[in-house]
């Protein structure tokens, strides 16, 4: 539900194949460097030893991709578990039994591949908003003051032509001042 299945099913078939070229290549060079130890020239040792190199490297991507993609199974798992939308990080990486930054840099990779989809992190308050959970007003607009609507002002730093809400502050983009509107 919060896991876009198609993507990490293509995902899966593609690294499956880029682990499948590097196991065999790990194998056959190796082997190649092995039976030809002590008789051949050390620089054509040395190649099929550094191709055994690349192809270990192939290997460990395959292996940390579908590493990655089994905790971002769980972490969907996890939240369709969940009933009113709003899941508060520490309890999900209390959970998943992981420091809550590694958690969050699991879910940020996973949300900007598309991997993740469905949800939102809010750092302020430390939660996961469920979008198809939180349906009720009050979390989706937080913070939101829809009885404050937007002003034109003029920056007095550089004479930017802004939109603020009444009563609030807010920096120019442009400058950097702050506006207080009143």
């Amino acid at each position: 539900m919060y896991r876009n299945k198609e993507k990490m099913l293509v995902s899966i078939l593609l690294w499956s194949v880029v682990g499948v070229i590097g196991f065999t290549g790990v194998f056959i060079f190796l082997g190649v460097f092995f039976d030809t130890l002590g008789s051949t020239e050390a620089s054509v040792g040395a190649g099929f030893l550094f191709c055994a190199f690349l192809c270990g490297a192939m290997v460990w991507l395959y292996v940390k991709t579908f590493a990655n993609l089994m905790v971002m199974n769980r972490i969907s798992d996890l939240l369709a578990l969940d009933e009113d939308g709003v899941v508060p990080l520490q309890e999900l990486a209390d959970e998943m039994k992981t420091p809550k930054m590694k958690l969050l840099r699991h879910m940020d990779k996973g949300m900007r591949k598309g991997f993740l989809v469905n949800m939102n992190y809010n750092a302020s308050d430390g939660v996961i908003y469920l979008s198809d959970r939180a349906r009720r007003k009050e979390i989706l607009f937080k913070g939101v003051p829809e009885d404050k609507p937007f002003v034109g002002v003029h920056c007095e730093g550089c004479g930017a032509s802004l939109k603020i809400r009444v009563r609030t502050r807010g920096t120019c983009p442009f400058c950097g001042r702050e506006i207080i509107q009143g």
